[in-house]
């Protein structure tokens, strides 16, 4: 097990904005880790007028996946349910099959068994929490 030690340093950031930053922002990246089936025993937040400070305990460095099916749109639902199946969780059309659910046809798809480098999925789950921030002066 790891810690996450994340510092943000800027100019002097209004008491308000400290506060928000930092209890939003740290649930932006809560979620993003639990999404990403990341876990983490212990999570804190600090800030002062130019640091905001963001620390995860007990992040495993890899992560083992076990085989997995995804269960998808209905069968004859629009193309875009589809499009967004297959691309939000980055499927090839390949991997996906038709099965049927009390007598109604659905897209699956099985995932494969496989390791996750938890540094990588850091280094894309920061940038996108960050931007997902809106760091309007409260």
């Amino acid at each position: 097990m790891s810690e996450f030690f994340l510092e943000l340093f800027s100019d002097e950031i209004p008491p308000k904005l400290q506060i928000d930053a930092k209890n939003t922002i740290i649930q932006i990246l809560e979620k993003s880790l639990i999404k990403k089936n990341i876990t983490f025993k212990t999570s804190n937040s600090y800030s002062t007028p130019k640091r905001l400070v963001f620390v995860f305990g007990g992040i495993p460095e890899k992560i083992v996946q076990k085989e997995k099916i995804l269960k998808g749109p209905k069968v004859g639902s629009d193309q875009t349910a589809l499009d967004g199946f297959i691309s939000s969780n980055y499927l090839k059309k390949s991997d996906i099959y038709q099965d049927n659910i009390q007598d109604k046809k659905y897209y699956f798809a099985k995932i494969k068994p496989k390791t996750i480098d938890v540094f990588s999925e850091l280094a894309v789950a920061i940038p996108d929490a960050l931007k997902s921030y809106s760091w309007k002066n409260q």
